[in-house]
This record gives structure tokens, sequence and C-alpha cells, in this order.
């Protein structure tokens, strides 16, 4: 095993020198349902999450989807630390196919 300050410095190194790759995920948003409406028009309203009470009672949750970019740091970490070297070149190989196929 590595010293702790030496492997963050060789996983932050590999980990900047990969493409960057995005994720789908969703974001949630408490507001009132004229602000949902007016910030998501293409929303449909009904898909709101109307919250009945609590402090944001008579507001609701809007969801819709973004793009973020991984964090290879911390997805190289735990390639390390489950599988250990082994771990960190398969997920860099898995990085390099995929960033294959979006290009094409």
């Amino acid at each position: 095993m590595k010293e702790k300050g030496q492997l963050k410095k060789e996983l932050m190194l590999i980990a900047s020198n990969l493409p960057v790759v995005m994720q789908a995920k969703t974001e949630r948003h408490i507001l009132t349902k004229e602000e949902a409406i007016e910030q998501f028009p293409e929303t449909d309203p009904t898909t709101f999450i109307y919250i009945p009470k609590g402090p944001n009672a008579g507001k609701v949750i809007a969801t819709y989807p973004v793009q973020l970019a991984c964090n290879h740091y911390r997805r190289l970490k735990k390639a390390y630390f489950t599988d250990g070297q082994k771990g960190v070149i398969a997920y860099i190989k898995k990085i390099q196919e995929l960033d294959k196929e979006q290009s094409n």
C-alpha cells in the first residue's frame, strides 16, 4: 500500500489527464408552483411534487435532468481501494473506451 500523500498525488495526476466524461443526473428544486412553471416551462406542471406539510408547505419539488462531469479522482480512489492497481488500470481502460464511443 502506498503512502496516503503519494497515492493522492498519483491519482490526481491520472485523473487530470483523463478526458471529461458526462453523466446524466437529476436535480431537485423546491419552489412555488408559479416559479416552477416560469423556470421550467418545458416540464409538465402535473409532474411537480406538491409539499403538503412542514416549512415548505404549499410549494412544489421540481426535478429535471442535467449533465455533470464525473469526478475521476473519486472514482480512481474507489477503484484503487477495491482492486488496487488492477482496478485503476481497468477504470482507465473503461474511460478510454467510453471516450472513443462518444467521439464517434
